[in-house]
C-alpha cells in the first residue's frame, strides 16, 4: 500500500484558493470514507471533480478500519498539482473538519487535521 497524505496543490477556478489533492509520502496516511457507487453515480463525481482536466481517477490500494486486508479504491488525485501548496480557504478547511466528523474519522485524525487546517489558516 503506498503511503499518502493530504496536500494543497490545485488552485481552485472557482475560488482561486488551494484544493485537496492526495499525494505519495513516506510514512503518512490520509483516512476516509469508502463508498460503493454504480455508474451513474461515478459519472456525476467524476464529472464534479473535474475527472480527465482538473483530476484523475485513479485505483488506490486502502485498508478499511474495520478490516486487516488490503482492497482495491479509486481516488481522485490532481493531474497538475503546484509546486507549491496553495493556501485553502478557511470555509474549505472548516468544510473538511465538519467531514471528517460527521462521517465518524478517528479522533487522532482528526485533532492532526485539525491542527494542519489551523497553520494553513494563518
Amino acid at each position: 500500500m503506498q503511503a499518502i497524505a493530504l496536500a494543497f496543490t490545485r488552485r481552485s477556478i472557482r475560488t482561486a484558493s488551494g484544493v485537496a489533492d492526495i499525494v505519495a509520502t513516506p510514512g503518512q496516511s490520509v483516512w476516509g470514507v469508502l463508498y460503493e457507487l454504480d455508474k451513474i453515480e461515478l459519472k456525476a463525481i467524476d464529472e464534479k471533480e473535474g475527472n480527465g482536466w482538473a483530476y484523475q481517477r485513479r485505483p488506490v490500494r486502502i485498508r478499511p478500519a474495520t478490516d486487516v486486508r488490503e482492497q482495491d479504491a479509486h481516488a481522485y488525485a490532481v493531474i497538475a498539482p503546484e509546486e507549491v501548496e496553495v493556501r485553502p480557504s478557511a470555509q474549505y478547511l472548516q468544510g473538511l473538519l465538519e467531514a471528517a466528523r460527521e462521517r465518524g474519522l478517528p479522533e487522532d485524525y482528526i485533532a492532526a487535521l485539525a491542527a494542519r487546517c489551523a497553520v494553513l489558516a494563518r
